[in-house]
């Protein structure tokens, strides 16, 4: 991607057929996101949610996104600025001026 670009990784609980996931903090969490994203995100910004499974494959230890040295996540939802250091997980992503400045930029 150019340079212009900046990358943000979401990774939610899978969602069943309604459009529910497993994980009630992405639940929560799903409406603060899409509000700040709504009215803050640049036009070039990218956003890519990502499913890590339903919740006995997420639990499990050898989980990829658990495991693998570019994401080693801890929790779900987490959502990252691909190449960055900027993280929030679980609870901090219902946090409106958290997720702010998540995607303020530098």
């Amino acid at each position: 991607m150019g340079s212009d670009k900046r990358v943000f990784v979401l990774f939610c609980g899978k969602k069943d057929a309604d459009g529910n996931s497993w994980c009630s903090d992405c639940v929560k969490a799903w409406p603060v996101i899409s509000k700040v994203v709504n009215a803050h995100a640049q036009p070039t910004d990218v956003f890519i949610y990502v499913d890590v499974g339903n919740r006995d494959t997420w639990k499990n230890p050898a989980n990829e996104f658990r495991t693998r040295p570019d994401f080693k996540l801890t929790g779900v939802p987490t959502m990252v600025e691909w190449q960055s250091p900027k993280k929030l997980v679980e609870e901090q992503l219902q946090d409106e001026s958290m997720v702010e400045m998540l995607l303020a930029e530098d």
